[in-house]
């Protein structure tokens, strides 16, 4: 099964380790909030992570399948892609923290990845 680890930067020891989701599942796209206390992360949706008092899996912030997770640095806005095949656009979904959506549009093909600068 897919853990999250927390690891001492100064020690590099384990810390703290739990279970992601269930065997089998992949967790990834892993961005964390412009003030640092929520982890996103996507795992047969889009997933927030309190990571003060949260408990796994954590909160199901958006149902469908997304790809290119990433977080606004300035808005905290939730950017996600979503890939239909690798011969047509992809679409680009921008949510609210809250994980409602807040506006679309279509990009490139096959496109995995959001970039901020």
């Amino acid at each position: 099964a897919a853990k999250l680890v927390r690891v001492d930067v100064n020690s590099h020891a384990v810390v703290a380790e739990i279970q992601v989701g269930l065997t089998g599942d992949h967790p990834s796209q892993l961005a964390i909030s412009p003030d640092q206390s929520t982890l996103y992360y996507v795992n047969n949706g889009v997933y927030s992570y309190d990571l003060v008092n949260g408990d796994f899996p954590g909160n199901l912030l958006i149902s469908e399948s997304r790809t290119g997770l990433s977080i606004h640095p300035n808005t905290g806005e939730i950017w996600c892609a979503s890939i239909s095949d690798f011969t047509s656009p992809s679409d680009v979904y921008v949510y609210s923290t809250a994980g409602s959506l807040i506006k679309t549009f279509t990009c490139g093909i096959a496109s995995n990845g959001i970039v901020f600068r």
